[in-house]
């Protein structure tokens, strides 16, 4: 069986080989440097390494206006264009017509119905939970999917013993 981790960075965009500005060069992201040998950047738009992609993606999907969470994360973990679609940019949230094809046609979806062997690796804080538990269902495209698909969402306990990861990626906080 093969494994798949997708690391997806939300709002991050690729920019110039600017040490003074660019976060990635400015601070030094080792992890890409470890895994590609490069940093990404507007001249190294994709870097390739050993069965491992990084690529930009163009967040407006052809459509005017400021890309938002809402549609731009169901157009990429639902392999549908969104704001094309729905002629709008939308978010954070997913837009209510989009809950069945997130439902539905979500990668997370289609992987967790062929393998067995799944699982989110976020770490949701109590009042997550809290939310959750009062009846409110406005999530993120992400958790839309999971809930709706009976993914089970990891607990602060879960992230301490080392089972999970928090939003920020390195568990400071």
């Amino acid at each position: 069986m093969n494994s798949v981790l997708m690391i997806f960075i939300d709002g991050v965009g690729i920019g110039k080989k600017d040490y003074k500005f660019n976060p990635f060069f400015k601070n030094g992201f080792n992890t890409f440097t470890t895994l590609f040998g490069s940093l990404p950047s507007l001249d190294k738009k994709m870097l390739v390494g050993d069965n491992k992609y990084l690529f930009a993606s163009d967040a407006n999907l052809g459509v005017k206006g400021l890309p938002q969470s809402g549609t731009g994360q169901a157009s990429l973990f639902c392999g549908v264009n969104v704001p094309k679609s729905t002629g709008r940019h939308f978010g954070p949230f997913p837009i209510t017509s989009t809950v069945q094809l997130i439902k539905d046609e979500h990668l997370l979806t289609h992987y967790s119905k062929k393998n067995n062997g799944h699982c989110l690796a976020n770490a949701y804080p109590k009042v997550f939970f809290n939310y959750l538990n009062s009846g409110k269902t406005r999530l993120g495209v992400t958790a839309t999917c999971c809930r709706l698909n009976g993914f089970r969402f990891n607990k602060v306990s879960d992230l301490r013993q080392g089972n999970a990861l928090t939003a920020e990626i390195t568990n400071d906080r």
